[in-house]
């Protein structure tokens, strides 16, 4: 595979999440989940934009919960 795809498990170590992160980042449109050509159920994810999701996050202010 290309250095610019991810699988889900590369990603969640990456950007230093659980793999459930990931998939709220997929629902809230923050982050594109790829498949395969054949529509297989392998998801990729891209480097690039993984990496700018996780700067734009580690920018966002504490939650005041």
């Amino acid at each position: 595979m290309s250095e610019d795809w991810l699988t889900i498990d590369e990603a969640a170590a990456r950007a230093g999440v659980s793999r459930a992160t990931l998939y709220r980042w997929f629902e809230d449109g923050r982050l594109t989940k790829y498949k395969t050509r054949g529509g297989q159920h392998q998801t990729f994810i891209d480097r690039n934009e993984l990496d700018e999701i996780t700067r734009k996050e580690a920018e966002r202010p504490p939650s005041q919960d």
